[in-house]
């Protein structure tokens, strides 16, 4: 039985959906289908801010039918910086006030569902590791 986030409250990070769209993208032979598809995964691609998965599916896997966009691509990157300089300075904040150990790492499993989210496995991963030393 798959758990609807909404009424659980657990986000789906990262969204099995959108790589679900990408393989249909790879296999459908409906032109159609797959134009739609290539948007769907453009438009959350865009609303995510997910520039490392993107240079993944355009650069990587080179997906049939998503094209480079340089500007696209460093807009979304600069959001990404932003957001992930917002939350190591939180970090930071909770140190300065000596907050307990739990509220520092409940942060930087904030920072990994982040690089998640936004494609970036090797970071979240890499994130995850340095909290299991800390523990």
């Amino acid at each position: 039985m798959l758990i609807d986030t909404l009424s659980s409250g657990i986000p789906k990070i990262p969204d099995f959906n959108l790589s679900s769209k990408v393989f249909l993208i790879k296999t459908t032979t409906d032109t159609s289908e797959k134009l739609k598809l290539i948007n769907e995964v453009e438009q959350q691609i865009k609303s995510d801010n997910m520039a490392p998965y993107y240079e993944y599916l355009v650069k990587t896997i080179k997906l049939d039918g998503l094209k480079w966009d340089q500007l696209l691509f460093d807009e979304m990157t600069l959001k990404n910086t932003t957001d992930i300089k917002e939350l190591k300075d939180k970090i930071e904040e909770l140190k300065e006030d000596d907050e307990g150990e739990s509220e520092i790492v409940n942060w930087w499993i904030k920072i990994s569902d982040y690089y998640a989210k936004i494609g970036d496995a090797k970071n979240s991963v890499k994130i995850l590791k340095d909290i299991k030393q800390i523990h």
